[in-house]
């Protein structure tokens, strides 16, 4: 479910993604979800479990992170317990 304009769904590698102003700014990609962040959310992401930056990136500016839809006790913890935190997934 993506926010609605100026955010549009798309498929990029067969999998849904958004975009903003045509810039990806996350998508799914076989068991992962990847995000375009900034740095602070962007660091916060890669300090949970079997989060890393995606490589290779063809993009220019931050690196994308990829982060698994199963199995991650970080992502999953923080939502069910309503956590604070500057990640928006």
């Amino acid at each position: 479910m993506f926010p609605g304009p100026p955010a549009v769904a798309r498929q990029i590698f067969g999998y849904p993604a958004g975009f903003v102003n045509g810039n990806m700014f996350m998508g799914l990609h076989q068991e992962n979800l990847v995000l375009r962040l900034p740095d602070g959310p962007r660091a916060e992401l890669l300090g949970m479990e079997g989060a890393a930056t995606v490589e290779p990136t063809l993009t220019v500016g931050e690196t994308p992170v990829r982060a698994p839809l199963s199995g991650n006790r970080g992502l999953r913890q923080g939502a069910s317990e309503g956590q604070e935190s500057s990640l928006c997934v």
